[in-house]
């Protein structure tokens, strides 16, 4: 699979990972054989464990950027406390990677986004960082599988699209939302008790309509543990790659860099 520079709808595979293990080589690796790559958002203190297995991935020319040092809410704490945060996870980075996070992945995530922490978004822009991942709105039916809540969850992806949060100018950088459609992994698996084959026909249904509705991203919220324990072969990634290339025209794989450096030049 090669990704198309004129995709009718784009996916954003971006998965949180706080264990760096050979699961992720293996989702990389399904990646690579169909010309597509991932995106993760690494916990700070996740450091503390051997890295090797992230350089590996950077090397293959997967994105990797930061979710805080300890999984902190970047809308209930201090703003000294999440810029503490954020600086010494992006330290880690540099110390064992070598590199700066271009983006961030909020911890948990907020309906609405942080759109009411403006200090936040000034902070997180301070420090470097063009993009978070923080609106995950979709309303969550608890206790059961609801079908009437996955096709909401689907038709709300039209109003969770990047949007750049207000302030700055001409010469004054903003900060890019990448909201996550649908429901998340761990709501799903876990919350809502689906199943993986329910979980796989949820993600075909926002699919879907991306694809129909045309000019969309997908960009599910994703974990690496989550997957690990209720798809350990890997079935869930197998299918979505399965499951673009059904289309006629063509679906097209991009990172959370990827849509943050398109918004920035206005081409996607």
């Amino acid at each position: 699979m090669t990704v198309s520079s004129h995709p009718r709808c784009t996916i954003a595979l971006g998965y949180d990972c706080d264990i760096f293990d050979h699961h992720l080589l293996d989702l990389c690796s399904v990646a690579d054989d169909r010309g597509a790559r991932l995106q993760f958002f690494a916990q700070g203190m996740s450091f503390e464990q051997p890295c090797d297995c992230l350089r590996e991935i950077a090397a293959r020319g997967h994105d990797i950027d930061q979710h805080t040092w300890s999984h902190i809410s970047l809308i209930d704490a201090s703003l000294a406390e999440v810029e503490d945060e954020i600086a010494r996870t992006n330290a880690a980075f540099e110390e064992r990677l070598g590199f700066r996070p271009v983006g961030l992945r909020a911890p948990d995530m907020y309906r609405n986004g942080i759109q009411d922490r403006p200090d936040v978004q000034e902070m997180i822009l301070r420090q470097g960082l063009g993009f978070v991942s923080s609106d995950y709105s979709t309303r969550l039916r608890s206790h059961a599988h609801d079908k009437a809540a996955d096709d909401n969850a689907a038709r709300n992806m039209k109003h969770l699209q990047p949007r750049w949060y207000p302030g700055g100018g001409e010469d004054t950088p903003r900060l890019l939302e990448i909201p996550a459609p649908g429901y998340s992994d761990r709501d799903f698996l876990d919350n809502l008790h689906g199943s993986v084959d329910d979980w796989i026909a949820h993600i075909k249904a926002c699919i879907e309509f991306a694809y129909n509705l045309g000019g969309l991203i997908y960009a599910p919220h994703l974990h690496v543990d989550t997957h690990l324990r209720h798809d350990p072969e890997l079935r869930v990634i197998r299918a979505i790659f399965d499951y673009a290339v059904s289309f006629h025209e063509p679906v097209g794989f991009y990172t959370y860099r990827d849509i943050y450096a398109h918004c920035r030049s206005s081409c996607l």
